[in-house]
């Protein structure tokens, strides 16, 4: 044993060692200030506020919990690797259905390949499925509440028009799936209506702007064809956005800069929001979840709902092959705990052991070795070892939700994710807003995964999917842009379209380019079928193919991409307008943008029509005169004329089993489709952040009850082209933000 014994110093050493203390003071004023006053330079400019900032200012501090924060950012905070922490990652457990039971989970990650299952057995999955949407044991939700400022600014990414044929958003893509699939299922089982609920979860910015959306989007008592009362909106919490010593930011002098506390906040939200207890008034045992920025997402998928119900897993999620390093996509994978010590054989002693969790690792956080690892050389050549990239669409119980949500916040299973990110602040000690240094992301904020929670389960089950399930919009340009996500939309569609037996003129690829669009609406198809025997002649691009029912009632509600106004409410009720889009969709005359792009142009809400003005002649008026034509002409007139007869007076009866039938009226008997200013009048705030007034033009009457042209007033005393008053206008939107929240369920009456 060695022991240091002190001895005397120098008068020297002395007078070195306290001046350097001294200076070493100097330096650590300011930094023991702040540390003393902790976050109270939040109200530096306090005294300038207005009393209404100032309550604001008050409001906003006193919600945050201090205590939880600083806990949570500590562990945040934590940078060490995976290594250092004694942790192994390893691919998932491939699952084997040759055998007639289903496989025996292992610990931690499992996943089947949906190319390496027979017919046979997905095809009872999904039948299993559509039979749990039957029973009312499945609910759908959608995760819009990240922050969308890479594309929409303060647009919500699910309202914006990414640039489809038909000009739709991803929530009304998203909604006509769902009645699509509403429709699959009362085909398949038909002993009751069907009614999937949609809860759709926001962030404290979106939330009023998302309900606004769907307000102005209501018909006949349904958001997209989804009733009101199936449709509920929550918001998830938020955690402050910090500088790198971990000081909140100000966003404004009154203002605190806040962030969404990550999609691993919707457990928590969903059960103090209500949701769970209304899902569990509805009978809902199993929630599907998926994000709002995949166009070709199945959503709802009764494949992967009957999947993991065979499995008999609490938690679930569906993959696809990740082919490149660089691909940014996390990564689903098991990984293996050391040393952890617990009770194993029950004698009341710790015990060293391991554990096999399931875990999902996001492409930041995997390292460089790791990303680049390959299997063996084989006959599919040498893959990367972790290659099941995350799709962000999960399943969970019920009950495991309240499991999780139900945790405090030091029991959440892993770390809290620390995201660095550039952004706008004010100063404190500048006294005004500045921008931070080019390629610094000064900015620090925490966010909570929801594939963290996988850790409390046993195992996890994950279903590899397609490739052509996934096209993400994140970018305003480049990869996993609008651009690239239509692309890949179309291309998806024109394989649909060839294995129903059409063909292309030409041979031509769809694309991103205007000329190269292909789309089919979710109406018509959910995932290809009912297709086969509507293509009869080589199709030209840009091609569009609406389901009857957009045919006879359509609107693209979108909000505009980079403030271009691009939501166009037509008057389905004008025989002209139908004629002529029909003619478009048709034919696939290659008008279908200019119209949307530029309305104006030709007037398509009905004013020419009704002041006899002549329209524009179409291709078919001016083109070739084949052999006879003039007999296909006639054909075709008497054929439309059928046609409108049949629309006004009532949807054919049509066999809903009837498999071949593509057709088929998917919400029943037609409503009055004339517009009702008192659903279609625009919020202030939509106004404010798109820019304009996107309700209807008019409110016309049905056809039968208009005056005839001599009737009518000149346009000079109607009004421009038929917009309400402001006094009509004030009276619309008080009597609609008073007719029912979006949020509210049925009235007894209804």
């Amino acid at each position: 044993m060695f022991s240091f014994l002190p001895r005397p110093l120098d008068s020297a050493c002395t007078e070195i060692i306290k001046a350097c203390s001294a200076e070493g003071l100097e330096d650590d004023d300011d930094e023991a200030d702040e540390k003393q006053d902790g976050q109270d330079h939040v109200f530096s400019f306090y005294d300038e506020l207005s009393p209404e900032e100032q309550r604001q200012l008050d409001d906003q501090f006193d919600r945050i919990n201090a205590e939880e924060f600083e806990r949570a950012w500590r562990h945040g905070a934590d940078e060490t690797s995976l290594a250092e922490q004694g942790i192994q990652t390893v691919p998932p457990s491939l699952m084997n259905w040759d055998r007639k039971k289903p496989p025996e989970l292992k610990e931690g990650a499992n996943i089947t390949k949906l190319a390496d299952v027979s017919e046979r057995k997905w095809t009872a999955w999904q039948t299993l499925g559509l039979e749990m949407y039957s029973r009312d044991r499945v609910a759908i939700v959608i995760m819009s509440g990240g922050k969308d400022s890479h594309i929409g600014g303060r647009v919500p990414k699910g309202a914006l028009d990414v640039g489809l044929l038909s000009h739709k958003s991803i929530f009304q893509l998203y909604f006509e799936r769902i009645r699509r699939l509403q429709h699959l299922v009362q085909r398949k089982f038909p002993q009751k209506k069907v009614n999937i609920p949609v809860y759709i979860m926001c962030n404290g910015d979106n939330k009023e702007t998302i309900e606004d959306f769907f307000r102005e989007n209501f018909r006949d008592g349904k958001f997209f064809g989804i009733r009101e009362q199936d449709v509920l909106f929550f918001t998830q919490g938020d955690y402050p956005i910090c500088d790198k010593r971990w000081k909140y930011l100000l966003e404004e002098k009154h203002r605190i800069a806040l962030s969404p506390n990550g999609n691993g906040g919707i457990f928590k939200a969903l059960v103090e929001e209500g949701m769970v207890s209304d899902m569990k008034s509805r009978g809902v045992t199993s929630i599907y979840v998926c994000s709002i920025d995949n166009i070709l997402a199945k959503v709802g998928d009764p494949i992967f709902i009957g999947f993991c119900d065979t499995c008999k897993a609490d938690a679930g999620l569906k993959t696809m092959e990740k082919v490149l390093p660089e691909e940014q996509y996390g990564i689903f994978c098991s990984q293996i705990y050391r040393d952890v010590f617990e009770d194993v054989d029950g004698d009341g002693k710790l015990d060293s052991t391991s554990k096999t969790k399931a875990s999902v690792l996001e492409f930041f956080e995997i390292p460089e070795d790791l990303k680049k690892r390959r299997k063996q050389a084989g006959s599919g050549g040498m893959p990367l070892e972790l290659s099941a990239g995350n799709l962000s669409q999960y399943f969970f119980k019920i009950d495991f939700v309240k499991k999780v949500a139900q945790l405090p916040k030091d029991a959440w299973p892993k770390k809290w994710h620390v995201i660095p990110k550039a952004m706008p602040y004010v100063d404190v000690k500048l006294g005004h807003k500045v921008e931070p240094v080019k390629h610094d992301r000064n900015a620090r904020r925490l966010e909570m995964f929801i594939f963290d929670a996988f850790q409390l389960c046993k195992s996890v089950v994950a279903l590899e999917v397609p490739r052509a399930e996934y096209a993400v919009v994140k970018n305003i340009s480049g990869p996993n842009s609008p651009q690239t996500a239509v692309q890949a939309l179309g291309q998806l569609h024109q394989r649909w379209i060839i294995r129903a037996g059409g063909e292309f003129v030409d041979s031509k690829v769809a694309g991103e380019t205007e000329d190269l669009k292909c789309e089919i609406s979710p109406l018509a198809s959910y995932d290809g079928e009912d297709l086969e025997g509507q293509f009869l002649k080589p199709i030209a691009l840009p091609f569009y193919l609406p389901s009857q029912k957009e045919i006879t009632d359509f609107s693209a509600a979108t909000a505009p991409l980079a403030r271009r106004p691009s939501t166009h409410y037509l008057d389905w009720q004008s025989d002209i307008v139908r004629h002529e889009l029909e003619v478009e969709l048709h034919a696939q005359l290659g008008n279908v943008l200019e119209l949307m792009e530029h309305p104006d142009k030709y007037q398509y809400a009905g004013e020419r029509a009704a002041d006899k003005e002549k329209l524009p002649d179409t291709p078919r008026d001016t083109g070739p005169k084949r052999p006879g034509a003039a007999a296909a002409a006639a054909a075709a007139a008497a054929a439309e004329a059928a046609e409108d007869a049949d629309v006004r007076q009532g949807y054919k009866e049509r066999d809903t089993n009837d498999p071949s039938d593509p057709l088929t009226a998917l919400e029943g008997p037609p409503t009055d489709t004339h517009i009702d200013p008192q659903k279609t009048i625009a919020s202030e705030k939509r106004q404010k952040y798109w820019g304009r007034d996107t309700a209807p033009t008019s409110a016309r009457a049905p056809p039968s009850a208009r005056a005839p042209p001599s009737a009518r007033a000149p346009p000079s005393a109607r009004g421009g082209r038929g917009e309400a008053s402001p006094r009509e206008r004030g009276s619309a939107r008080g009597s609609a933000r008073g007719g029912g929240s979006a949020r509210g369920r049925a009235s007894p009456g209804e």
